[in-house]
């Protein structure tokens, strides 16, 4: 799927992917039925555990300048609530730096093709969202989903007792028919549940 890497079912009605772009995301959703014109109903659990933001419907994650290929590790263990506290604080100063800049434009860095260097760019920063304010505006558009975010550590599977009761509690409010869909960095590690059978 088009800016949805790794978008993949793994179990009835359960789907995973990578940290979707907005165009992905709208195309996932298209899929299951739950865009505006829809009768289903997604539940949309973010696993990432590193403050996120939107710039102009891309996601960036905030990185260590001397280890960009790398999560951060001191995000290791935070609760949603603080990772989005950060997330709300990282739009802010994007913000403020692209005020700074005389021309509303930031620097962010890109994976080259060939995944081994980064390459620098501007972007316009006039349109930033954090990852629930994405899901909020697309549920006030219209869109049938409700966001969650389940910080999970980078490439391991959501194995501990906290994820299992997290989780636990907000399924039981999802009707037996309805997306559920995890999302991560790369779509391989945290949203490949453990519960996953190869048949």
């Amino acid at each position: 799927v088009y800016g949805a890497p790794n978008y993949r079912r793994t179990g009835l009605n359960v789907y995973g992917v990578a940290q979707p772009t907005l165009i992905g995301l709208s195309t996932v959703l298209r899929l299951q039925g739950c865009s505006r014109e829809g009768s289903r109903r997604a539940w949309w659990f973010n696993l990432r555990e590193e403050p996120m933001l939107y710039i102009r419907g891309r996601p960036f994650v905030l990185r260590d300048a001397a280890a960009p290929f790398h999560n951060m590790r001191a995000f290791t263990g935070i609760s949603a609530a603080r990772l989005e506290q950060m997330e709300g604080r990282l739009r802010a100063e994007v913000e403020e730096e692209a005020r700074r800049s005389g021309d509303g434009v930031v620097l962010v860095h890109e994976e080259a093709p060939d995944g081994r260097e980064l390459v620098a760019s501007l972007i316009a920063a006039d349109e930033l969202k954090t990852s629930r304010e994405l899901f909020e505006w697309l549920g006030a558009d219209g869109w049938r989903v409700a966001y969650h975010r389940i910080p999970v550590s980078h490439g391991q599977s959501p194995l501990d007792a906290a994820f299992i009761d997290a989780l636990a509690e907000r399924f039981r409010e999802i009707p037996v028919d309805a997306a559920v869909i995890f999302s991560c960095g790369m779509g391989v590690g945290r949203s490949k549940p453990p519960w996953k059978t190869n048949t």
